[in-house]
């Protein structure tokens, strides 16, 4: 994941981000990949839960088009 993430534009959320929102195993790779890019991950499951759902919606907007 480490490596896909640092491609990801600053102002985009972490590709990562698809992973861990559908599939909870991924979740911790997606903690640390998003740690090392300087990103604060919530500790609550639920806040997490709900930051993984809003930032997938915005990845879907940002690559719909291409």
């Amino acid at each position: 994941m480490l490596l896909v993430d640092r491609a990801t534009a600053t102002d985009h959320p972490p590709l990562s981000t698809l992973l861990a929102a559908g599939d909870p195993d991924a979740v911790a790779a997606y903690r640390q990949s998003a740690a090392s890019l300087g990103l604060i991950v919530p500790d609550d499951p639920d806040v997490l839960r709900d930051v993984l759902h809003a930032d997938t919606a915005h990845l879907h907007r940002l690559w719909r088009g291409r």
